[in-house]
């Protein structure tokens, strides 16, 4: 029998999860109990408009002109009707739920401005909602590979539309170093290596 390594004992834990949301994975460690969250670090784009909130990100828009493609969610929707003329320069993407269009809908987002669909979106598409609206910026999460983030960059750079991206909240948790040290530890406890 071939011995397992690490880095497969890891793969088998984290990987059928690689489709849910990253800095969710926690792993358990025998009779302990113990868990840990793993936070998967993405990389960081530093050449985009980076803002702490939807509301610095508001406080931004309102000293610019042009429109506006917001698709950071209907639950923060309402800052955007700070923004002057947010009727008008504002687009908003929403998931397609009864709640989220009704929402905006609330807030002044109908017609054209409102647009309701489930994520994530191609490049292509991204692209199209982008010079259909002819958007000035782009307004997301940092929402790493799950969310698109990488097709939403690529699209607003050959739109010409600057990119606003909304940090993620500082987490709390083990990088994936600091995990893995720490499943050598338990396997050779538990004579397991």
């Amino acid at each position: 029998m071939q011995p397992i390594r690490l880095q497969d004992k890891l793969q088998k834990i984290f990987a059928p999860h690689a489709k849910k949301k990253r800095s969710n994975m926690f792993a358990v460690f025998g009779k302990e109990k113990r868990t840990i969250r793993l936070i998967m670090r993405e990389k960081r784009v530093t050449e985009d408009i980076s803002a702490a909130s939807v509301e610095e990100a508001v406080e931004y828009l309102k000293k610019t002109g042009g429109n506006v493609l917001i698709s950071t969610g209907s639950k923060e929707l309402h800052l955007y009707t700070r923004i002057k003329d947010y009727k008008e320069r504002c687009f908003a993407r929403v998931l397609s739920t009864q709640e989220a269009v009704a929402e905006a809908v609330r807030l002044g987002f109908e017609g054209k401005h409102l647009i309701a669909m489930q994520g994530p979106y191609s490049e292509e598409l991204n692209l199209a909602m982008l010079k259909h609206i002819n958007a000035a910026y782009f307004v997301t999460k940092e929402s790493g590979g799950a969310g698109g983030f990488e097709e939403k960059k690529k699209a607003a750079q050959k739109a010409g539309a600057e990119l606003i991206v909304i940090a993620r909240p500082k987490e709390e948790g083990k990088s994936l170093q600091e995990v893995k040290k720490l499943m050598e530890e338990f396997l050779a406890k538990e004579n397991l290596l």
